[in-house]
């Protein structure tokens, strides 16, 4: 599938895309981490707002969350967001499955039983 989409693009976009600090692989897997958090503040009805207001977290921290910015990504704010959500266990489970992606972001280990599944 990246290799698809890379040459869908092709390799001047690619090139732009990975001088920004933009990994093609790390964008589509940090996706289903993205649309699993958009998806559970849309059942409940919450915006990023009414979380921030919440928790006391800067709305751009849950941004960069959501989007990946990786060097905005504040580990414990992530954490407290994804309990806030309900999808803590959720998120062990994605990050056993992209164990570098999560190191990188900051978001693992995740706090708590780190052996438990």
């Amino acid at each position: 599938m990246i290799q698809e989409m890379r040459l869908a693009l092709g390799p001047e976009m690619v090139e732009i895309m990975e001088s920004h600090g933009l990994v093609m692989g790390d964008t589509v897997r940090w996706g289903s981490l993205r649309a699993r958090c958009e998806e559970e503040r849309e059942k409940r009805g919450l915006t990023l707002k009414d979380i921030s207001l919440d928790l006391k977290i800067p709305q751009y921290r849950l941004r960069a969350i959501e989007e990946g910015t990786f060097r905005e990504i504040n580990p414990d704010f992530a954490h407290r967001y994804f309990n806030y959500l309900g999808i803590q266990s959720w998120v062990k489970r994605w990050a056993r499955g992209n164990a570098e992606l999560a190191r990188r972001s900051g978001i693992s280990p995740f706090p708590g039983r780190s052996g438990s599944r």
